[in-house]
């Protein structure tokens, strides 16, 4: 049976169902777009405290700059330069050297004493290998000058090498890392970041330098303290190191030799890092339910290397952004259920006259949510569908406005932060805010009191800093006095005033296509922390919105901040300007004072004795030129003189004599004459080359018979009257030259005369072997008596023909594989072998000898060995048996230890083919008699021992470690040694792990 129901219970099921449906989408729209809304303004929120962090980073550093390059200027750092260059006096005071550098010392600890994060500052030389001349550290709550016996030469440090070619005026800045003694990392870690300015001589050459280093960690801890409870922060230097980490152990990968970096752990960073035009990124999650919201600036803090950033990140975890979005999901769904239940009552009484209303909010709804503006609601309904069409209306008018409110505040606040001087600022001001605030003209006027011109602040104005779509009137002042017109009116009572009763002769708003007069004008003033910076003028020809004058009000606090930040920091270089002004205008004062004192006192006895001056000096004038022309004239070496284009001035006759010229022949004539042509386009650059660098140089000279001879040409300046003149000594250096030729054709035959000796060695030593070999089975068999017809005596000397000849054999064949290798004549076989294998083999074969030695032998292998390494085995074995047979053989007692492993960073690698990383270290240690430090680089030389009667004591040919470096060279590696006579030594054998077949 079919059921049936009245019209009015389905229409009532199918409003209740709409109603139902239109609340619970109505929910779901907010919920999703209060989502969305959070998300935005957290990362606007998070960009916002990414970009507060640059600030106090940024003064911090301006605050080193600023420091280091004022320590470098004071008086007493000058003042203890002077007496270091007179001999420990300061000309200009007459202060000692040791007061001066306690003055120094002085404003060092002051210095560190108004600076918590210095950790030391230090005053380098830049003689003698860059050795601390002073040094002040902070030693706990102590600061207190470093003992002389702790200063250290910084010979080698990268940052020296880089201060020592600034410009003067510029500041090096170091990139920020761990405190290093030596090239090792100090423990406990310290970041550093370091700043030095060199200190000038007279001359212009460096003196010094003056370095501050500041404890960066400090300035991260301090400006961290205001980090909300659910951000993570992080900050990196431009290669991804982390300086700010809450897991300590991925700190500092670079200098703590690990790789976790930030591009690592977040790869969609590396290509922000890697793109130098993008500076700023914020990435959401891919998973929202576990996921965090990532943001990441670069902050540029050296202007000497662009390129070079602190990556500074902030992390906030998705959920904790919209965790405030789920009450209201909960509390909307109740509201709809009972939004449904109520239409389900009054559905059968209100249907008709609701359901067009309803029908008309839900099409509006779906409309707004999909971004449409122009929406019209049944306002005019006299029931609760009115009420909630025009509060829904409200409700998108004023979210409207806010949003329009905030993204014309966050767009103008961009585009004018970063300006240097306020006239740049105001105009970018004005272009930017007077279309936004729906003006055509606007002016924007500062005070006095945060201009530039320091001197007008006696009488407070306002002029126009920057304007837009405004033009200057003759009838009207540049400038208002406070409490003169409007905008004085307006400056003197601090109050906005808005005016709509325009003048007729008031401003006129022109165009191409015409004119006409603004029907409104508003005058706001510009505060920062209560004192006025200036005021907006902006007239409009459609008035202002509410919207707009709170968008007004809003945007004159920042514009009084940046004006205030502007106009501190031009004050702060105009005051500097005048300091360095004064100073040298009391200094130029109290030298002109000085030089008139002594002009006054001496201007008597000059007028007496002038006459006579006169009279002596035209005399010595007479006799000089006759010497001076008698030296030039009898000198062996050509002497000419030349102007700034290079036309002869004088030519002396050892000139004549060179170039078999006269001097009629040459003087009025380009100096090029005397030159082959290659030269000829060098001679302009070499003149101005010379002045500034002093050297002389060797160069082709044209005789008149057309011959070329070698000759020595040096140059030097002096002035006559108001022109330069440059003076040219000419030698001839034909011999010389023969004589280096000579020289270069002896080292050839010698060289020549050393590889054949090298040849003979090889072959002889190579014949001499057969004969040995007979004479050594003889003496052996003689030894052994088998027919027991010999004497105990003639056994023993036939041991003693025996080993002999086994001492002959060994040097023969130690001077057959040198001669080898001196001759080219040596080959190697490299495949791949066991460390383990050549380790066991050795181990074999001393092992008896240390039983017998009565000396411990230890071996040890370390952990990260690769199993095999590509290289000669034979020739390896050969060193290390080389190396443990010295060992053994100069320890009586002790022991001797064999270590195979890979080498630190600390062991600085002289060949270009070795590597940190691709390198096998085997090192021989034993505790014997040790070798002296002086006698290190004799060892390895062939026939060479430690001491002379080493070789009586304890035998051996000398030729043993000539052979072993020569091979380590072979193998692509080398050998080094660390010895202290009395305590031992260590041999070392630095091995490539893979080296390409070759053959020498």
């Amino acid at each position: 049976m079919k059921l049936k129901f009245p019209i009015t219970a389905k229409l009532s099921i199918l409003v209740v169902v709409m109603v139902a449906a239109t609340a619970f989408a109505i929910n779901e729209v907010y919920v999703r777009g209060s989502n969305q809304v959070l998300v935005d303004l957290t990362i606007k929120d998070m960009e916002k405290e990414v970009g507060a962090f640059t600030y106090p980073l940024g003064n911090f550093i301006d605050r080193l700059t600023d420091d280091a390059r004022l320590i470098s200027q004071v008086q007493s750092t000058q003042g203890f330069m002077r007496a270091n260059l007179n001999r420990g006096i300061d000309p200009e005071d007459g202060s000692t050297r040791a007061q001066l550098e306690s003055r120094v010392l002085t404003v060092f600890k002051e210095m560190m004493v108004t600076r918590d994060p210095y950790r030391q500052i230090r005053f380098i030389a830049a003689e003698g290998q860059g050795r601390e001349i002073l040094k002040v550290e902070r030693f706990g709550n102590r600061i207190d000058r470093a003992p002389e016996d702790k200063l250290q030469e910084q010979e080698g440090e990268s940052y020296l090498e880089e201060a020592f070619r600034l410009q003067p005026g510029e500041v090096y800045l170091s990139a920020p890392g761990l405190a290093k003694e030596k090239g090792v990392v100090s423990l406990p870690h310290s970041l550093i970041l370091r700043a030095a300015v060199p200190v000038y001589k007279p001359d212009k050459e460096i003196f010094g330098l003056v370095v501050i280093d500041m404890d960066f960690e400090s300035v991260f801890k301090n400006i961290s303290k205001n980090l909300l409870e659910n951000r993570t922060l992080y900050i990196t230097d431009a290669k991804g190191d982390y300086l700010v980490h809450p897991d300590p152990s991925k700190l500092f990968a670079s200098d703590l030799g690990h790789d976790r970096r930030i591009q690592k752990e977040a790869s969609r960073i590396a290509e922000v890092m890697a793109n130098t035009k993008t500076d700023r990124v914020t990435f959401l999650p891919e998973d929202k339910a576990r996921g965090n919201v990532f943001t990441f600036q670069k902050f540029h803090y050296n202007p000497l290397h662009p390129n070079a950033y602190l990556g500074i990140a902030l992390e906030a975890p998705y959920r904790d952004i919209i965790k405030g979005t789920e009450k209201i999901a909960r509390d909307g769904f109740i509201f709809s259920l009972c939004v449904s239940l109520a239409a389900a009552l009054t559905a059968i009484v209100l249907l008709r006259f609701s359901i067009r209303p309803l029908n008309r909010i839900a099409e509006a709804v779906v409309r707004y949510r999909r971004g449409e503006k122009d929406i019209h609601l049944p306002t005019d309904s006299p029931d609760e569908i009115g009420v909630l069409a025009r509060e829904f209306q409200a409700m998108m008018k004023q979210k409207g406005e806010e949003d329009w409110v905030k993204e014309n505040l966050v767009a103008i606040s961009r585009s004018i932060l970063g300006f240097k001087n306020l006239q740049d600022f105001g105009d970018a001001l004005m272009e930017a805010l007077t279309p936004a605030a729906g003006a055509q003209v606007g002016v924007l006027y500062i005070s006095s009191a945060f201009g530039r011109d320091i001197r007008s602040r006696d009488h407070e104005t306002l002029t126009i800093l920057g304007a837009c779509g405004y033009t200057e009137r003759a009838s009207l002042p540049a400038a208002f006095r406070w409490g003169e017109g409007l905008v004085g009116q307006c400056a003197k009572d601090r109050t906005s005033r808005l005016v709509s009763d325009i003048p007729e002769d008031y401003l006129s708003i022109a165009s191409a296509l015409g004119e006409s007069r603004p029907t409104h004008m508003l005058l706001l003033p510009v505060l920062f922390e209560n004192t006025l910076a200036g005021v907006l003028e902006l007239a409009s020809l459609n008035g202002f919105s509410e919207v707009q004058l709170s968008f007004l009000e809003q945007l004159s606090f920042n514009i009084g901040v940046i004006i205030s930040s502007i106009s501190a920091s031009v004050r702060t270089e105009e005051l500097l300007e005048e300091a360095r002004q004064t100073a040298e205008e009391l200094q130029r004062s109290e030298e002109e004072l000085k030089t008139q004192q002594e002009e006054l006192e001496a201007s008597n006895e000059e007028m007496e004795e002038r006459t006579r001056e006169l009279e002596e000096l035209n005399k010595q004038i007479k006799e000089s030129g006759d010497r001076l022309s008698a030296v030039v004239g009898s000198a062996l070496d050509g002497i000419m003189s030349i102007d700034e284009r290079g036309i002869v001035q004088t030519f002396n006759p050892a000139c004549e004599r060179l170039f078999g010229y006269s001097a009629q022949e040459v003087v009025d004539q380009n100096i090029k004459m005397l030159m082959p042509d290659s030269y000829h386009s060098e001679q302009e650059d070499y003149l101005s080359r010379y002045v500034t660098s002093g050297e002389g140089r060797e160069v082709k000279g044209n005789r008149r018979d057309g011959s070329i001879f070698p000759m020595e040409l040096s140059v030097s300046a002096f002035a006559f009257g108001n022109r330069r003149y440059f003076s040219v000594t000419i030698r001839d250096i034909t011999q010389r030259k023969e004589a280096e030729n000579k020289l270069l054709r002896y080292q050839e035959d010698l060289e020549l005369s050393s590889r054949y000796k090298s040849e003979f060695l090889a072959n002889m030593s190579h014949e001499l072997r057969t004969p040995l070999n007979s004479l050594l089975i003889l003496a052996r068999s003689l030894a052994g008596n088998e027919e027991g017809n010999l004497t105990e005596d003639q056994i023993e000397e036939a041991k003693i023909i025996h080993n002999g000849g086994l001492e002959l054999l060994g040097l023969i064949n130690d001077i057959l594989d040198l001669s080898k290798v001196e001759a080219g004549k040596m080959s190697l076989v490299t495949e791949e072998i066991s460390i383990n294998g050549i380790v066991k083999r050795l181990e074999q074969q001393f092992d008896p000898i240390a039983r017998e030695a009565g000396v411990a032998f230890h071996l040890r292998l370390a952990e990260n060995l690769p199993e095999t390494l590509h290289t000669d085995s034979q020739r390896v074995e050969q060193i290390l048996k080389n190396l443990l047979s010295n060992a053994f053989k100069f320890t009586s007692e002790g022991s001797v230890t064999l270590e195979v492993s890979q080498p630190g960073k600390e062991i600085s690698l002289q060949r270009e083919t070795l590597e940190h990383g691709a390198t096998i270290a085997f090192s021989v240690t034993d505790s014997g008699i040790g070798i002296e430090e002086s006698k290190l680089n004799d060892i390895f030389e062939a026939f060479q021992q430690e001491d002379g009667s080493t070789d009586r004591h304890y035998g051996g040919t000398g030729l043993g470690l000539t052979i072993a470096r020569k091979f380590a060279h072979m193998l692509g590696g080398e050998i080094h040694v660390v010895s202290k006579k009395g305590k031992g030594s260590t041999f070392t054998l630095i091995l490539p792990a893979a080296r390409a077949r070759e053959s020498i």
